[in-house]
């Protein structure tokens, strides 16, 4: 009578061919990190860009900003010219329906 053979241990195949991963953190969680240290600095920087300008805010502006800020509204910037072909488009293709 033949002796038992022992049977293989399947884990040991594949501990034996797998090759380690990369030693550092991926992309996907870096880039994560990187946000959320963005958003924390701003949100303690006093004067950040997501909370609106207040009287004590603006006083601590230069007058030639202040002055800039206001105007904004009244004066905006002419639209790029690629914005121009593309409302003509939209205007075209609403006026087709």
């Amino acid at each position: 009578m033949k002796p038992k053979i022992k049977p293989r241990n399947s884990f040991v195949a594949i501990a034996k061919f797998r090759k380690a991963g990369s030693h550092e953190k991926p992309a996907k969680s870096l880039r994560r990190q990187e946000k959320q240290a963005l958003a924390n600095s701003a949100k303690q920087s006093p004067e950040s860009w997501h909370k609106c300008i207040s009287p004590e805010c603006s006083s601590a502006m230069a007058p030639e900003d202040q002055a800039c800020i206001a105007h904004m509204p009244l004066s905006p910037p002419s639209p790029a010219p690629a914005l121009v072909r593309a409302f003509a488009h939209h205007r075209n293709l609403i006026c087709q329906i």
